[in-house]
């Protein structure tokens, strides 16, 4: 006896909403043996039907269209939500609709996710429905289920992640000659790797949302995406990819999680990554995460983050999980709402730093520089003068905490020697 068909709305046919249906006609064989039953595709909400977004629906017999996505909230022949619309306001209340309803949900949303999670969560918990969010980390790169299955039996304490691949083009264009950032983000735009608005992609609060759900998954508890410091790739300069190759280094932008006996710490920034880490060879616009965990030691994820087909996938893949009966237990969403270790303050954060100081034509800048780090007691391996897109001073220092890398540059921005705002940033040993 053939199985009940999966009826699922999707709300949004954008990118990645269109890339989820182009998936399902791809392999609809494949996937409907794998999920046991069949998967139908039943109903379409969104603003704008009329743009062809290069897929036929044809193969939907009795596919509703319509610009009313309530409407497809509250069928209720319909059993699983897709939300694909982004943005927050509206998601977050049909979200909410569709798993106080008893639908299961599926979506891409890692900002509504990250931002709301106790409260989406929660209501998952509450009223005993499924929320599937694979393509909200890492695109078309199985992170969610990987630890949530083939790792499950590994406490994960450690996580580095290259998740955002704007950031990641961007900086091995500037590592290749191409320019200064402000020329690499514009030639980014024109090629469609960046958005006309870029702040979430090089901020670095695309990043958060997704280590906010992925330190989540792995430490087993809440994390206040409020609380997570983030800092983007805006201020890298050329002389800072240029002295880190030569110093064996590459410029990452990381998404970094540990776990301690008494504390988690979650943060974004810029690093400096040696370059026979895994994580250095991350090229263009793919994603990376390296997991360390006990007993497994080091996992590496690798694979495109973003895109129609490779998102899409990732939503898929959630709906054959949902049409087996899978993740149906409470505990999975209880995580994101469990209280738990609390957030490291990353003044405290202890690290060897890169420090570039833009400093005037003075014969003692480089003396004045170091005297500035020496106060602050932050110790110096390598220090030197370099004239590239102005006279800079530039240096390696010793392991110190975040706090007195910040006392040394605000020091040194006050003096006279001074040109720029100094800048300093952490150098990362991923797998240590």
């Amino acid at each position: 006896m053939t199985k009940k068909a999966l009826q699922v709305g999707l709300l949004g046919f954008g990118t990645v909403g269109s890339g989820a249906v182009k998936t399902l006609l791809r392999n609809g064989e494949a996937i409907e043996r794998r999920a046991g039953r069949p998967i139908q595709l039943a109903a379409i909400a969104d603003i704008d039907l009329e743009t062809d977004r290069g897929v036929s629906l044809d193969a939907f017999p009795g596919l509703v269209l319509t610009k009313n996505a309530e409407e497809v909230v509250a069928n209720p022949q319909i059993d699983v939500i897709i939300e694909t619309i982004g943005g927050m306001k509206i998601a977050r209340e049909l979200v909410l609709k569709a798993l106080e309803s008893g639908k299961d949900v599926v979506t891409a949303n890692k900002a509504l996710l990250a931002e709301f999670a106790e409260e989406i969560f929660g209501a998952a918990a509450q009223r005993g429905a499924r929320i599937g969010f694979e393509g909200a980390v890492g695109g078309g790169i199985p992170l969610i289920e990987s630890v949530d299955g083939p790792l499950a039996g590994a406490q994960i304490n450690r996580i580095w992640g290259i998740l955002n691949g704007t950031c990641n083009y961007i900086l091995a264009q500037m590592e290749s000659g191409a320019g200064q950032f402000d020329q690499v983000l514009k030639e980014a735009q024109r090629l469609g790797y960046a958005e006309a608005d870029p702040t979430l992609d090089i901020g670095g609060f695309d990043t958060a949302h997704k280590m906010a759900l992925l330190a989540a998954q792995c430490f087993g508890q809440k994390v206040d995406y409020e609380k997570i410091p983030v800092e983007g790739i805006t201020k890298i300069d050329e002389i800072d990819i240029t002295f880190a190759s030569l110093n064996g280094y590459q410029i990452k932008l990381l998404g970094v999680a540990s776990r301690s006996d008494k504390q988690i710490d979650v943060r974004v920034h810029p690093a400096l990554v040696p370059q026979d880490a895994l994580l250095a060879h991350v090229e263009g616009v793919f994603n990376a995460a390296y997991l360390l965990g006990d007993p497994v030691g080091g996992v590496m994820l690798y694979g495109r983050g973003a895109g129609d087909l490779p998102t899409g996938n990732a939503v898929i893949s959630d709906l054959v999980q949902l049409a087996r009966g899978e993740n149906a237990g409470v505990e999975r969403y209880e995580a994101f709402c469990r209280p738990g270790l609390p957030q490291r303050d990353t003044n405290d954060i202890e690290a060897h730093f890169y420090v570039r100081c833009a400093v005037k034509e003075q014969a003692d800048a480089l003396n004045g520089v170091l005297a500035a780090l020496n106060d602050a007691a932050v110790p110096v391996n390598l220090a030197e003068r370099v004239d590239m897109n102005g006279k800079k001073v530039v240096a390696l220092t010793g392991k110190v905490s975040r706090r007195a890398i910040d006392a040394a540059l605000k020091a040194i921005q006050s003096a006279p020697f001074a040109a720029g705002e100094p800048y300093a940033i952490p150098i990362e040993e991923v797998g240590e």
